[in-house]
């Protein structure tokens, strides 16, 4: 269990770490198995994702301050690097 533990904390950091270096987003530190990322269109930002085979939350609805918000959960890290690189090409 801590070895998958650590592995988690671990891709959520690369993910972190990568999302920062999107100009177009802000992320948000996260203590979870998600990040938060607040991007120029979550209903666009969750349908390219979706495209990709991806399935992520749209925030926006839950509260006025997570407005254009997506949760990402963090998972394998050759899926956390497809989903890196969909918004890298299409925020980046």
């Amino acid at each position: 269990i801590n070895n998958n533990i650590n592995q988690l904390k671990m891709e959520r950091e690369i993910a972190f770490a990568r999302l920062e270096d999107i100009k177009n987003i802000k992320v948000y530190p996260s203590e979870g198995n998600f990040l938060t990322v607040k991007v120029p269109n979550a209903e666009e930002c969750f349908d390219l994702l979706l495209q990709n085979g991806f399935l992520i939350k749209n925030l926006s609805a839950a509260h006025s301050l997570l407005k254009n918000c997506v949760r990402i959960t963090i998972g394998k890290p050759e899926d956390n690097a497809r989903w890196l690189a969909v918004l890298q090409q299409a925020y980046g």
